[in-house]
């Protein structure tokens, strides 16, 4: 074994980044890159009218260990997350993924203020809190 393909010399990223460029032992004849495992089973296992899923209630994680046995699926969601292949939005009990394209820009809680707030002449900084119906 050579010292590039020695784990225990090797960072998390290392790790990822090698999986992620070259499939290891497959468990099926037909051996799929951790990207393509990823896309394939937001595919599959969406129903409709949803175009993600849930990590942990559609089996996508325990999936993913199984095919992949030494790679963890968060590490691997999140890094192509960042190469803008899939979103993630968290929800109760883990994270929705979804393919890039299908789901919809978040607004920022800053976005929001400001589009509630335009057109509003009043400065809420120097309102009392009575004018606010607060009671006091």
């Amino acid at each position: 074994m050579s010292n590039a393909d020695n784990l225990e010399d090797s960072t998390p990223e290392d790790i990822i980044l090698r999986a992620i460029e070259r499939p290891k032992k497959p468990l099926q004849p037909r051996q799929l890159t951790p990207k393509q495992f990823v896309l394939k089973v937001i595919e599959k296992l969406r129903t409709p009218p949803y175009k993600g899923i849930h990590s942990v209630y559609s089996g996508f994680n325990a999936a993913f260990r199984e095919y992949f046995r030494i790679l963890d699926p968060v590490d691997i969601t999140k890094k192509l997350a960042e190469e803008g292949k899939i979103a993630i939005r968290p929800t109760r009990g883990g994270v929705m993924l979804y393919k890039a394209g299908d789901v919809q820009h978040v607004v920022s809680a800053k976005d929001a203020l400001r589009k509630i707030l335009e057109n509003t002449d009043r400065n809420p900084q120097s309102e009392s809190k009575q004018e606010l119906g607060i009671d006091q």
